[in-house]
């Protein structure tokens, strides 16, 4: 069975480690862990062209691939960020963390509802194209709903396609030209 290093080495933290015990194995193994949550995961290009893993950004451990173009999708009411927003059904929360997994890659960023946008909102910086829909099934259902005059900064190049803008206020989209 597993339990934790209690042991101390000088100049390391072993609260991050663990030994186990395998059946038929020699004697114990020390394992490095630490938890898992889609917030530490990206999308990135592996070494075959066009293709892509989403992965943890700490250890490297991949949880999903894609051969085709990277979609995250956000649900504002019921999205969690600590899903890995591959599906409507477990969108993340926030436009912010949708354009930070897809920032060394571009893809789309699928709005699944009604996007409420009443301050600034500042996105990461991104290498490549971030397409922003809220086409889901060939239905228009993802909007951003403007109140006030809020700003979204952009971090790279950007398209809008079949989404719609409701609300009573104006919305700019400002792209940084240095950060």
């Amino acid at each position: 069975d597993d339990y934790n290093l209690t042991a101390t080495y000088p100049g390391f933290d072993t609260s991050a480690w663990l030994i186990k015990n395998y059946p038929g194995a020699t004697g114990p193994e020390l394992w490095y862990f630490h938890e898992h949550t889609y917030e530490s995961g990206v999308w990135s290009e592996t070494e075959v062209a066009g293709t892509y893993e989403f992965k943890c950004a700490a250890c490297g451990e991949v949880w999903a691939t894609s051969a085709t173009s990277l979609t995250v999708y956000v649900d504002a009411t019921n999205g969690d960020n600590k899903d890995d927003g591959l599906t409507p059904a477990t969108a993340v929360n926030t436009i912010v963390e949708a354009v930070r997994r897809l920032a060394a890659t571009g893809g789309k960023v699928v709005l699944c509802d009604s996007y409420a946008v009443s301050t600034d909102i500042e996105l990461p910086e991104y290498s490549r194209q971030i397409i922003f829909t809220g086409l889901v099934d060939k239905t228009i259902v993802g909007s951003f709903n403007v109140t006030g005059t809020p700003k979204i900064y952009l971090g790279g190049s950007t398209k809008l396609d079949d989404i719609k803008f409701e609300g009573s206020g104006k919305i700019a989209f400002v792209r940084f030209s240095n950060r």
